[in-house]
């Protein structure tokens, strides 16, 4: 590969990750941390008795904190496109015609394996979707308690989320081995 194609190669696995890592901090500091969990911890500050709220204060409360339906998801979909997004597999690009198919292959596979195992990717993608999971739960526990809210069940989701947010940071944000 001429150095001019690697470097567009390089390029563009760089503009791939970095759309990646701005959906990441879209997801959780812009909405799980500045704007659902404000409203889950103002519930149960409601809920637990700690304050007073309006209605029109509660159903704001209670509709941020059902906007886990449609956003929880995006957690799993940004763990799924982690190693498509991250590995040095876009930074490698295509190797040198020179070098046998089967050669580069292994190259490639060796490279994103190297990567796998020095960053332990398989952990913590498990830990983000094992998280999920726990606010999923939490979630739903929380809604079949609903006109009711419940302070505990709040909590346990407030907890899930904030392991989820922290297991979602922890991802490596640059692509290399």
């Amino acid at each position: 590969m001429s150095p001019g194609l690697h470097a567009a190669a390089h390029d563009q696995a760089d503009v791939v990750a970095h759309a990646w890592r701005q959906r990441v901090a879209e997801f959780t500091h812009d909405w799980l941390q500045n704007r659902f969990l404000p409203r889950v911890h103002g519930l149960i500050a409601v809920s637990g008795g700690s304050i007073d709220a309006p209605p029109a204060v509660l159903e704001s409360l209670i509709s941020g904190v059902r906007e886990w339906e449609r956003r929880g998801v995006e957690a799993l979909l940004l763990a799924d496109e982690y190693c498509d997004t991250m590995s040095p597999l876009r930074a490698i690009g295509e190797l040198a015609p020179a070098v046998p198919l089967d050669v580069a292959e292994y190259l490639r596979w060796t490279a994103c394996e190297l990567w796998r195992t020095r960053h332990r990717v398989k952990a913590r993608l498990d830990a983000v979707r094992a998280a999920h999971v726990e606010a999923q739960r939490s979630f739903a526990l929380w809604k079949e308690m609903l006109p009711r809210e419940d302070a505990a069940a709040l909590r346990v989701l407030a907890g899930a989320c904030e392991v989820l947010n922290g297991s979602l940071t922890l991802l490596p944000a640059s692509v290399g081995l």
